[in-house]
């Protein structure tokens, strides 16, 4: 009877035992790995390696969401120990975390139970997939691939892939996108016929995935072990153990092509398993041709704390406060979200992630002098969040010691030095327009261009002083330290600011009245008049005067 069963019903590619996910090792060799490979040598990789940034972090979760599972019910000898208090947790997480490595027998054995659901392709329940989506609308490997998210009636110029291999993925590839898709995926899926036909005002509005509402941040070791570890936060922001672990995997199957509102219990595997998108790959000749898509479940972002790997914003409404993820922006550079990171106006507003690691940190349980985080970020077109439109990522290093109550004066020094760069670049942006006004330059300038231009300039040298600061020093050398990092950004403004006199041309020099109607007698703007007043401000900035 085995040989009577349609290809397209067999079940293929477990992910147990199939490489399909990127590693990268020290000597930058790429590697694809399995599942349970990836476990029992995390600490020989570097770090995940896929085709983007948000694809490893969709990654990551799935891996956590793993660890989760197994380590908050065993112990590192596989034995039932769960995590029922504050203590536990902390003895858990650095049981693991001296061994240097994951233990092999309990996750090898929760793997093998689960391994029916770990089929990419299965007749029933294919890994992170619905049959029933079948029904849904169908897209081609194009749209999956996420280099590409090239749609039947949009091609994409310059696409990476040609026109022949576009329209397939491998089997491992199309794993990790499938992970990517359903964590990013933009809004502009159709409803299924069974969402049609509950009306609108019965649907659950829903747009982009769960992952696309976040402002991402994970910790980032020296290699993919401690980078998991890290992110293993094994309490709650009341320092509560989770109340459960239950992946997707682990729950019957949802068969109902409709989009659903939930409210998760307090349980990590389950929401960083989170089913955005209810999907269904189509594969042919052992690749994977297209899929099918509809919505899947809505998580309320409002204050959504059991969410710990996005920063926060705090909404003032006129009927209540609250709080909801705040997105990173593509210009905007990760140390330039330091408050938002380390000290929020409102504790409420620090990361789930943070607050681990200043436990962490706090009870001596790592021993690491700097501490990184990597931000990550999708953004889709402004007006219908319908397309994707760019990924990027950011990374950031300081003293470890800056998370703890000692380092809270360091804390506002940064504060305050962040403050200061972008009164610094306003003063860069309000030069370039007096520039243009010099100039007769008759586009809406607003100096962006510029201020932008400061902001890459610095990007490093302030990078550089952040590694410098360290606690453990005392006043005289923070003070010192600040006083070096204004003369660095005071010396980078003066340099553009030249340039930027240098190359505005001969008509600013001759310079030009500007009258705002025929009455107005109007104001002299010239090149040389503008610079000066540049370089009034800038040294009134470095005396830390106001301007």
């Amino acid at each position: 009877m085995k040989g009577n069963i349609p290809m397209d019903k067999k079940k293929e590619f477990n992910l147990l035992e199939e490489p399909w996910i990127k590693v990268i090792h020290a000597d930058c060799r790429e590697e694809e790995v399995s599942l349970v490979d990836i476990f029992l040598n995390a600490h020989n990789y570097l770090d995940l390696s896929g085709d983007t940034s948000a694809q490893d972090i969709a990654v990551l979760r799935l891996l956590l969401a793993i660890l989760h599972a197994v380590f908050e019910q065993k112990d590192e000898e596989g034995n039932e120990a769960p995590i029922d208090d504050l203590d536990s947790a902390y003895e858990r997480w650095e049981s693991i975390w001296t061994r240097g490595s994951f233990p092999e027998a309990p996750i090898r054995d929760y793997l093998e139970h689960w391994k029916e659901r770990f089929w990419l392709f299965h007749p029933e329940t294919p890994f992170w997939q619905f049959p029933q989506a079948e029904t849904a609308s169908e897209y081609s490997a194009a749209k999956l691939n996420g280099m590409i998210s090239e749609s039947a009636n949009k091609t994409r110029l310059f696409s990476p892939r040609s026109s022949t291999s576009k329209n397939c993925l491998t089997y491992s590839e199309a794993a990790r996108w499938l992970l990517y898709l359903n964590g990013f995926d933009d809004g502009a899926v159709k409803p299924s016929k069974q969402e049609k036909a509950l009306g609108k005002d019965k649907r659950v509005v829903m747009g982009i995935s769960w992952l696309g509402e976040l402002g991402l941040i994970q910790a980032v070791g020296e290699n993919l072990f401690e980078t998991l570890m890290l992110n293993l936060v094994l309490l709650d922001k009341e320092q509560e153990p989770w109340e459960s672990a239950e992946p997707i995997w682990e729950k019957a199957p949802f068969t109902q092509m409709i989009c659903r509102e939930i409210i998760p219990k307090a349980d990590q595997a389950a929401l960083l398993t989170v089913q955005s998108r209810r999907m269904l790959l189509t594969r042919s000749g052992g690749m994977v041709t297209g899929y099918h898509i509809v919505k899947g479940d809505r998580i309320e972002k409002k204050n959504c704390f059991l969410e710990q790997m996005t920063l926060w914003k705090e909404i003032n409404d006129k009927t209540e406060d609250y709080y909801v993820p705040r997105t990173h922006q593509r210009n905007v550079k990760i140390w330039r979200e330091f408050s938002s990171m380390v000290r929020p106006a409102n504790d409420n507003c620090l990361p789930g992630l943070i607050k681990w690691l200043n436990r962490l940190i706090g009870k001596k349980l790592m021993d690491r002098s700097l501490v990184r985080f990597r931000s990550v970020g999708v953004r889709y077109d402004s007006s219908q969040m319908s397309a994707v439109t760019d990924c990027f990522d950011d990374s950031l290093s300081f003293h470890t010691a800056i998370l703890l109550d000692s380092g809270k004066e360091w804390i506002e020094t940064i504060e305050n030095e962040v403050d200061w760069c972008d009164q610094l670049a306003k003063i860069v942006g309000w030069f370039a327009i007096q520039l243009d006004f010099a100039g007769g330059n008759k586009k809406d300038s607003s100096g962006n261009k510029e201020k932008e231009q400061f902001y890459y300039r610095i990007d490093i040298p302030f990078r550089e002083w952040l590694l410098k600061l360290d606690p453990n020093q005392g006043d005289t050398d923070r003070i010192a330290l600040q006083s070096e990092w204004r003369t660095t950004a005071f010396r980078i403004a003066e340099a553009l600011g030249q340039e930027m006199v240098n190359s505005s041309g001969p008509a600013a020099y001759a310079g030009r009245i500007v009258k705002k109607n025929e009455s107005d007698p109007g104001i002299f703007y010239s090149a040389p008049k503008a610079y000066g007043s540049f370089k009034y401000r800038i040294n009134k900035w470095r005396k830390g005067e106001k301007i």
